[in-house]
């Protein structure tokens, strides 16, 4: 991929601090991304992908810049590995900016309940994005988990355009991992702005689990090779020493399970050692701490003070308790005197830099079985090391098949008394269940963000993980009374917890207190018993109904009241009738931000540099400048001078806003009022050649989807339309037949005409005005894509959130030169 092999090292070595490996040398500098790296644990994974595109877009030239994508996405099974992952390239980007690098890539970690961040409005830099396969997943489906839903087709667009994806430990993805290679191939199918790849990393993946019915098994495929093994360090990691035994002793059938492997885990553990118990489910993992820490409590078989540290680790723990709970499990010192007992899920099982001297697991399907293995004696370090199995009963091996259990069971009898080195292990030969696989039919229907007025949501939990494992999203804040608190803001990443869907349905059914955000009324509401709930939500349990413990995560029996943790937002969540970036806290005349916003377009096309945008160029700037010709409409200028004083009001009566300070305290007269609406009408009279400017579908799709709130069809919400309605009654988002629009300039010599609306081009059908919108814009979406379709959505939007931000700053800045 770039010059002599001599300059990668130095690159390496600098970056990292350790001269490259062969085959991490081999990746940076061959001529296309592998699409397969099978790579034993502990080899060096992460480093050979992350510094390969560290290498290809800031220093192996022009050439091998432009065809290197300029976002790294990278996909973790578990949370747990996030923060690790996401922490070493920042270290990374560090050890660059300390010897003199400029314009380095921003490191960005994907999660839900995280507020707007700058990723979003900077298409054009180098990004490394970090998340969980849920989070990732989901918004590159158009659903982001726990995330406001209008920003949806931002992260769709972003994520499946000029982006090189690297989904690691892929034999914990479950339904994941053929959406993965779906998307891959459509990509390639549908086109892209910017050039697209995907890698596949394990030490275990085989091509076969990559084909689909869209995308052919991999044929790049970079391993180990003999050159590999002349490193010392990687092949004493390699061939150390872990022997294999069955725990006859423990019965996982038996009802005291939990009590009899805590036993036996105290008595297995060494003292300055670490020991590591992996379940397979996070209620035997609960329910074995629980043991553990009752017996440590008796102190049966410890002097005082020389007891081992016992720590918990799964999915379902709020952000900032997992991660001192991983502090601890990765922390030498907690190793003297008594040791340490990590009690774990799968959580552990792939990518996390630990290693123990004792590995106590459950049984497993073979390719778990080996990262299970390799969190054991993982460098070498310890002399002796010890594996021991805990064979289960068919009716325990869920969330596994019982095909692949029985393959693990007679590989880990063959090993029995044998050391499971990784440079011998025998490669898996069962083959993956892929469950149900995108087509694309899905992806079509997911294209279409429209709400659901019942409150259903479409599930896409069948597409990123195991259909039984439907999660959402539980933050807790104290409640008043019966009522939530009208005035809590947005939910921010460290309140979130998951949480099994069924268990807070439960919860409802016993009338405990849940609240969720109603985007369509625009307040956070008590949910019903009967009301829908659906996987990656975000709902509000009350402090005082408990389901959380510190040490012992979610947990629907607890009833202690939970501590709550401060939300960073300052906002409401964002609402249908709502324009959070109207209120900027400056005065702003609309074709000023008209202005401002195109030239931010221009700045932006002129700085992503890609080819086949230029084709549409002139949509792009034509869209950013009459985005928000809508705000001339009377409902949303009579907003904007709602609160001031009479003669303030008359004052700026004599212009139009696009911006002022404060809130919107009474809302639109309309609820449900959307400006885009009215500039999308405001426009479409003159692309038939009346006078003004006449823009193309594509630019005026552009300037309705600039807020995400309407985009494919456009439908009215309760109490809009009625049978009995009057001229002007009957309203669509608040904008009825007859409404006008008065002579507006948009600045660069583009001035619109006064215009009546005229609803009748965005009704379902054909009429005198031709086809409906809903044809128009489903005829675009077949010419350029959902992928190229979005990207420009994601576009406009930065553009407009950049022209606003500069704005701000600089009337911040002028109040200071005043003040």
């Amino acid at each position: 991929m770039g010059p002599p092999s001599s300059e990668f090292a130095a690159f390496f070595q600098l970056v990292t601090g350790d001269p490259p490996r062969p085959f991490q040398e081999r990746l940076a500098l061959q001529a296309d991304w592998p699409e397969v790296l099978r790579i034993p644990t502990g080899a060096g994974k992460t480093a050979a992908v992350g510094v390969a595109w560290l290498w290809c877009r800031l220093a192996a030239g022009e050439e091998v810049r432009r065809r290197t994508p300029r976002r790294l996405v990278y996909v973790l099974p578990m949370r747990v590995l996030v923060e690790q992952v996401s922490d070493r390239f920042r270290g990374w980007i560090d050890a660059l900016r300390e010897a003199g690098w400029s314009s380095l890539p921003e490191v960005e970690v994907l999660m839900g309940g995280e507020l707007p961040s700058r990723w979003e409005v900077q298409p054009e830099r180098d990004q490394i994005l970090v998340g969980t396969q849920d989070m990732i997943l989901s918004a590159a489906l158009n659903r982001s988990y726990a995330s406001n839903r209008f920003r949806w087709p931002i992260y769709f667009g972003l994520l499946n355009n000029d982006t090189l994806w690297v989904l690691d430990e892929v034999q914990l993805m479950g339904p994941g991992l053929p959406t993965s290679a779906q998307l891959d191939a459509f990509r390639r199918g549908y086109g892209t702005y910017g050039p697209t790849a995907s890698i596949w990393m394990s030490a275990t993946v085989r091509p076969d689990w990559i084909e689909t019915v869209d995308r052919p098994a991999p044929q790049r495929i970079c391993e180990l090779t003999d050159d590999d093994l002349k490193d010392p360090a990687l092949h004493k990691a390699l061939t150390a020493t872990k022997t294999v035994w069955e725990l006859k002793r423990v019965k996982a059938s038996n009802r005291e399970y939990p009590e009899a492997l805590a036993r036996a885990v105290l008595e297995l553990h060494k003292a300055r050692t670490r020991t590591l118990v992996m379940l397979n489910t996070v209620q035997r993992a609960q329910a074995v701490y629980t043991a553990l820490r009752e017996r440590l409590q008796r102190a049966e078989r410890f002097d005082q003070g020389s007891e081992p540290v016992v720590i918990l680790l799964h999915s379902r723990f709020r952000p900032p308790d997992r991660a001192e709970h991983m502090r601890i499990a990765q922390e030498e010192a907690a190793l003297s005197p008594g040791g340490l007992i990590v009690v774990s899920t799968q959580v552990l099982e792939a990518g996390v830099d630990l290693s123990a001297a004792t590995l106590v697991t459950e049984l497993a399907p073979w390719a778990s079985v080996v990262q299970r293995l390799g969190r054991c004696n993982r460098y070498g370090e310890e002399r002796e090391a010890c594996v021991y199995w805990i064979d289960l009963p068919e009716r325990m091996s869920a969330p596994y098949g019982a095909a692949e259990m029985a393959e693990a069971r007679g590989l880990l009898k063959e090993l029995e008394g044998r050391s499971a080195d990784p440079l011998h292990l025998p490669a898996p030969a069962s083959p993956l269940a892929k469950g149900d696989v995108l087509r694309r039919r899905d992806l079509r229907d997911l294209f279409d963000t429209a709400p659901d007025l019942s409150g259903n949501e479409t599930d896409i939990t069948r597409f990123i993980r195991d259909p039984a494992d439907r999660d959402l999203f539980v933050a807790w804040r104290e409640w008043p009374g019966k009522e939530p608190d009208p005035a809590w803001t947005e939910a921010s990443a460290q309140e979130l917890c998951k949480a099994p869907l069924e268990d807070v349905r439960r919860l409802l059914q016993m009338r405990r207190r849940v609240a969720a955000w109603d985007f369509l009324e625009r307040q956070w509401r008590p949910l019903r018993p009967s009301d829908p709930l659906f996987p990656g939500q975000l709902v509000v349990l009350d402090t005082s109904e408990g389901g959380y413990d510190p040490d012992l995560g979610w947990n629907a029996t607890l009833t202690a009241p939970v501590a709550p943790v401060g939300s960073a937002a300052d906002e409401t969540p964002e609402a249908v009738g709502s324009d959070g970036g109207t209120w900027e806290g400056i005065w702003q005349e609309l074709a000023e931000h008209a202005e401002e916003t195109a030239q931010e377009m221009k700045a932006l096309l002129d700085a992503l540099d890609i080819g086949e945008i230029e084709a549409v160029r002139q949509d792009l700037e034509l869209a950013t400048r009459c985005h928000d010709l809508g705000k001339a409409h009377q409902v949303f200028q009579e907003a904007m001078l709602d609160g001031l004083a009479d003669e303030e009001r008359e004052t700026r009566r004599t212009k139009l806003w696009a911006k002022r300070p404060g809130k919107l305290r009474k809302g639109y007269k309309y609820p449900h009022f959307r400006h885009e609406l009215a500039s999308l009408l405001g426009l479409l009279p003159h692309q038939e050649g009346e006078e003004g400017p006449a823009l193309s579908d594509l630019a005026l799709y552009l300037v309705l989807s600039h807020h995400g709130k309407v985009r494919l069809g456009i439908r009215s919400f309760p109490g809009e339309r009625r049978l009995d309605a009057g001229p002007g009654e009957d309203r669509v988002l608040g904008i009825a037949t007859g409404d006008e629009l008065p002579r507006v300039d948009l600045g660069g010599g583009l001035v619109v005409p006064a215009t009546r609306l005229d609803l009748e081009p965005v009704m379902i059908g054909t009429g005198r005005a031709g086809p409906s919108w809903l044809e128009r814009s489903l005829s675009l979406l077949e010419t350029l894509g959902p992928f190229r379709l979005a990207f420009l959505e994601a576009l406009v939007r930065a553009a407009d959130a950049r022209a606003s931000q500069a704005a701000q700053e600089r009337e911040k800045r002028e109040g200071e030169r005043d003040a």
